[in-house]
């Protein structure tokens, strides 16, 4: 046993002293310096200027590691505040590329779509068509959609043209004489919408620009949204469309600061990308409830939600020329329902137009809509149907009007972004002089793909 302690102690002894030896030891050249000193190799005046000398070195080593670690911090700060402030790249669903500044003050997001489509229709009682059918492949929208926001996150902005639009027409006369507008074989990119939307808060938003008049939730649902091929038609009767002018709307209320949704502006009141040519203006409003939350304008419920939302919509919309004779003042006013709940998804508009208030009695149209869409297979398939009538007042026949009742299914390869559809029917397109009424079946066929 003693034996073995002072085997331990000798132990702890020798590791205490190498320890300290190897923290008091001098450096290797001082160490190589004293040893030639005491060998008698150099003289003590040699030996005080070599120690000066690599005390020096130390020295001038220990300046040069520090500003080496320093140089390296800097570098590091600065790499650091790049990548910060460089921009990132992301696609980002629904919304397409999406590039960020580092300090998020600027984003710019790229989308596209096409849509892409073929239509065939048989005309039927009606001399003029022959009973034969009309056949044509088209490119029914192909749009470049640059969105994101400047500055700050609330100041959003959205610059959206449409590259298959209207073919430009000239207008072309003989010695002067006007014969008539021709219409060129190319066709104009058109700007759809060109906005600044200012939204501090969810329930006050500034809209400024060129965006959608605030009527109709089949027209405010994006075409890229819609169960069928194409809106009702309904649609381009009593919609105001896109036009230059000025809205507040916001939402907020319930739970989700969704039960309320208001709209209200002015615009010119001509078209897209016209200018005011009279005196009155355009005036738009349109609310909406959702009593059990916001319900996405969106045609279908691919993903088969198991919560019940529906929405009720009111809205109008007044122009109030200043005597133009071709161009009286119109309003209309219209009602909306939708409803989505586990894939069913219904749509349905009532609406009113009266073409000239001023006149007696006053010409008008009266039209609504219903369409109801299933889910087939969550995501990938659903199918629809669709009931849609106009019927004009006043305005010489009383059996002037636009009907069709038509049966679709879409066939979703991406939900919502890579979609094929194809929609079958009976159309009607009835007009003041019956000898022009024309009736048929019409089959179209189309492929979207959007990002």
């Amino acid at each position: 046993m003693r034996t073995f302690l002072a085997l331990l102690v000798t132990s702890v002894l020798i590791t205490s002293l190498a320890a300290q030896e190897s923290v008091s030891k001098p450096p290797i050249e001082v160490r190589i310096i004293e040893t030639l000193f005491s060998n008698k190799v150099i003289s003590p005046e040699q030996r005080e200027d070599l120690l000066r000398a690599a005390d020096e070195m130390r020295r001038e080593e220990a300046q040069v590691a520090a500003r080496t670690s320093e140089l390296a911090a800097a570098v590091a700060a600065v790499e650091e505040r790049t990548l910060a402030a460089s921009a990132r790249l992301q696609h980002v669903p629904q919304k397409g590329f999406r590039f960020t500044s580092g300090d998020e003050s600027f984003s710019l997001g790229i989308g596209g779509m096409l849509q892409l489509g073929y239509g065939w229709t048989n005309w039927q009682q009606n001399p003029s068509t022959n009973n034969e059918a009309e056949q044509s492949f088209g490119v029914a929208r192909a749009r470049v959609d640059l969105a994101g926001h400047a500055f700050a996150k609330w100041a959003r902005y959205r610059v959206l043209f449409d590259v298959a639009g209207d073919a430009p027409e000239t207008p072309v006369s003989v010695f002067g004489v006007p014969v008539g507008n021709f219409e060129a074989e190319s066709r104009f990119a058109v700007l759809k919408e060109a906005s600044l939307d200012l939204g501090l808060l969810d329930a006050l938003h500034l809209k400024i620009g060129q965006f959608k008049v605030p009527y109709s939730r089949h027209f405010l649902t994006g075409s890229g949204e819609q169960l069928f091929v194409a809106r009702a038609a309904t649609d381009s009767v009593f919609r105001a469309g896109r036009q230059p002018g000025l809205m507040v709307q916001g939402a907020g209320l319930g739970e989700d600061d969704g039960l309320l949704e208001y709209a209200l502006g002015v615009f010119n009141g001509e078209g897209e990308n016209a200018a005011n040519n009279d005196k009155g203006l355009l005036t738009a409003a349109r609310i909406a409830i959702n009593p059990l939350g916001a319900l996405p304008y969106e045609d279908s419920d691919l993903t088969r939600t198991n919560k019940c939302l529906f929405a009720v919509g009111a809205n109008t919309w007044h122009h109030r020329d200043d005597g133009y004779a071709d161009d009286p003042t119109r309003a209309a006013f219209g009602l909306d329902f939708a409803l989505r709940y586990a894939g069913w998804h219904l749509l349905a508009e009532w609406h009113r137009k009266a073409l000239d208030t001023d006149a007696t009695p006053a010409p008008s149209a009266n039209g609504a809509f219903v369409q109801l869409g299933y889910t087939l297979i969550e995501n990938v398939l659903e199918a629809g149907v669709r009931s849609a009538e106009v019927r004009w007042h006043n305005n010489g026949s009383g059996d002037s009007g636009r009907r069709e009742h038509l049966l679709v299914l879409g066939w979703h390869l991406k939900p919502r972004k890579w979609k094929l559809q194809a929609d079958f029917g009976r159309i009607e397109d009835h007009e003041a002089n019956t000898a022009d009424n024309l009736n048929g079946w019409r089959l179209r066929l189309q492929m979207q793909l959007s990002f």
